[in-house]
């Protein structure tokens, strides 16, 4: 799937055996007692996913751009980028509630 399908109607409906969107802190409670894992181990694995993405994401954006890439791949970067920005803070937030979830 590429990043030009992030909006369409296939990608926020996806068949079942795709990724499901949004991922809530119910999905990833029960993902934490498939592994065995607490809400609060799940929480700090996220984080530090989401620190390690954050990390890749600012090296590879970095080497992209002194590729000499143009404005449209710039600004498709950029987008990509942003996605991916976003989809962070989001699980983030909801791996906040994880262990609230857990002791439901």
């Amino acid at each position: 799937m590429g990043i030009g399908d992030w909006e369409s109607e296939d990608f926020q409906n996806p068949p079942k055996v795709h990724f499901q969107r949004p991922i809530t802190s119910y999905d990833l409670a029960e993902f934490c007692a498939l592994l065995g894992y607490s809400g609060t181990k799940m929480a700090s694995i996220m984080l530090k996913t989401d620190g390690a993405i954050k990390s890749a994401l600012k090296e590879t954006i970095g080497f992209t751009q002194t590729q000499g890439i143009d404005d449209g791949e710039r600004e498709h970067i950029e987008r990509c980028a942003s996605l991916i920005q976003t989809e962070c803070e989001y699980l983030l937030a909801q791996a906040d509630s994880v262990p609230m979830t857990l002791l439901n």
